[in-house]
């Protein structure tokens, strides 16, 4: 395994990380709304440490707090 697919993930890969459906991670990026991303040629990026901000920033800890988007 290389460095770049150690770090990165592509879509498919990411939207597994953070239990999301590939279309989520799309219409997300379509908004401009976190995780961030990055385009390489045709390639759709998400680096794992995006990834981990991503879900910490959604970190809850009761059914009553609100969730941003």
């Amino acid at each position: 395994m290389t460095y770049i697919t150690q770090r990165f993930l592509k879509p498919l890969d990411a939207a597994k990380f953070c239990a999301l459906s590939v279309s989520t991670l799309a219409k997300r990026r379509l908004k401009g709304l976190p995780p961030e991303y990055r385009k390489v040629g045709r390639a759709v990026l998400y680096d794992i440490a995006d990834l981990e901000r991503f879900l910490e920033e959604h970190r809850c800890r009761s059914t009553s707090e609100a969730v941003q988007p």
